[in-house]
């Protein structure tokens, strides 16, 4: 099994310097922050007008990207005595997280 490494741990470095840091270890890396930013979305080096150059940067550091690491379930979990209590809450949380979906 090959080593991963998250970059949770060192959200303030840039690219350029995971890259180097992470890939002298051989080791995959999981990226969780860039350059402060926390949301992959944000990162402006994984923007669409960047893809080739950030590839590129992948490519010459030994590293490929993944584009999906693995499948992701959520689940929303209320004990009987919670559900009875908070009904209402708990529905409008539910409805929230499926209109952020669609």
């Amino acid at each position: 099994m090959k080593l991963a490494i998250s970059t949770l741990g060192c959200p303030d470095w840039d690219f350029l310097r995971v890259l180097k840091e992470y890939s002298a270890l051989g080791a995959d890396i999981e990226v969780r922050g860039i350059d402060g930013e926390m949301e992959a979305d944000r990162i402006a080096r994984f923007s669409s007008e960047r893809a080739e150059e950030t590839k590129a940067l992948l490519r010459e550091n030994g590293l490929k990207p993944i584009e999906d690491v693995a499948p992701v379930i959520a689940r929303l979990i209320a004990n009987t005595a919670s559900m009875k209590l908070y009904q209402k809450e708990i529905f409008d949380l539910i409805d929230k997280i499926e209109g952020a979906m669609k």
